[in-house]
């Protein structure tokens, strides 16, 4: 019943077509027929899911097209390695219904999105200075201070490019900060980092 009043609501405010699927064969068989979706907007939860395996399937399939996750219960840690593969987007079933299409259009456009309040929240560990940065965060500030591109950092850390993108946004939430720029100059003052 979700599917279908979501299926309809989304056909109604995109204009295109909204195909849907029940279980992780049959969304493959999908994209295989179609060539490819501008937006996959994937369950975590289906039937047939094998965790990032599913994931990593479906964004393969997928290829010239976004994938989305949509889950209601899913961890940041998963999140995370869920974008390192290639998802373009998280979409937690508590967002609200209206901002979907918005959603949607954004990531069929190219971009990506995450929730701000799930972008805001510690990837690996507790924060450890007023601030609220953790020692990742800390240590990807450092880089960034030092010179180094988002590409760079990335390699260091073992990590894809988006991840460190992400936490770069993170970074300046917590400092309030306008660019990166910003942040160093911000963190260093604070005594957060030392270059």
């Amino acid at each position: 019943m979700v599917t279908e009043t979501l299926s309809v609501a989304l056909n109604s405010d995109l204009g295109g077509n909204v195909v849907t699927s029940n279980d992780l064969g049959s969304t493959l068989e999908q994209i295989r027929k179609a060539g490819s979706f501008d937006v996959v907007l994937l369950d975590v939860n289906m039937p047939g899911m094998d965790g990032l395996k599913g994931v990593r399937d479906v964004v393969e399939a997928n290829k010239s097209g976004g994938v989305t996750l949509f889950s209601g219960n899913v961890s940041r840690d998963f999140v995370w390695q869920a974008f390192e593969l290639g998802v373009k987007g998280y979409v937690p079933k508590s967002q609200s219904f209206r901002s979907l299409a918005s959603i949607i259009h954004l990531i069929a456009s190219g971009e990506q999105y995450i929730p701000m309040a799930f972008s805001r929240q510690a990837a690996d560990d507790e924060p450890d200075n007023a601030m609220g940065l953790n020692t990742r965060e800390k240590n990807i500030l450092k880089s960034a201070a030092c010179g180094k591109t988002n590409k760079e950092i990335a390699r260091e850390l073992s990590v894809s490019e988006v991840t460190i993108k992400m936490c770069m946004r993170t970074i300046y939430n917590k400092l309030n900060a306008r660019n990166r720029a910003h942040a160093t100059t911000i963190a260093i003052g604070l005594g957060i980092i030392e270059v």
